[in-house]
């Protein structure tokens, strides 16, 4: 379907009658000038002609009039299982690929970071234990990194699984 930009001079007639045509039709109603095209025949949308001879078209839809919800999508118990297998599948799944894509970076870089940081700690715990000491502040402090990215980790994991069930709300 071709579509063609239309220069039109808004008059204050003009302005009048779409609004007019609007409130008749509902918010896609649009007027298209009878001498700029010719009105394509496959169109699914209704056409009627107004007295000047333009054509006025506009959706036959029920729901078209109704006000838009600003989330459409929901989410599902499908979605929830696939977050839990991959985190951020779910909202993937429900079209929020923003979202899902943040969910999946945040938890590759916990993952890193308690990975990391657990390699830190075992060569420090290694290093106490072979030596007799005791167990040093940068060791210490690599065990509750770790541990606080296990934890950042979990609740990133129930984070995705709810927000998957709910849909985003």
């Amino acid at each position: 379907m071709t579509s063609l930009a239309v220069n039109y001079n808004w008059t204050p007639e003009l302005i009048a009658q779409d609004k007019a045509l609007k409130e008749k039709y509902g918010p896609s109603a649009h007027i298209i000038p009878a001498k700029t095209y010719e009105i394509p025949t496959h169109l699914t949308n209704k056409l009627e002609k107004t007295p000047q001879n333009d054509t006025v078209e506009f959706s036959t839809k029920e729901d078209d009039s109704k006000p838009v919800k600003e989330n459409k999508k929901g989410g599902n118990w499908g979605k929830a299982i696939a977050s839990t297998f991959l985190t951020g599948l779910g909202q993937l799944c429900d079209g929020r690929t923003k979202d899902g894509l943040v969910d999946m970076a945040t938890d590759v870089g916990l993952y890193a970071t308690a990975g990391g940081l657990s390699m830190v700690f075992m060569n420090a715990f290694a290093k106490a234990t072979q030596t007799g000491a005791k167990l040093g502040l940068g060791g210490k402090a690599a065990y509750i990194g770790a541990a606080l990215a296990g934890i950042g980790l979990l609740a990133n994991k129930i984070h995705t699984i709810v927000d998957a069930y709910k849909g985003g709300k």
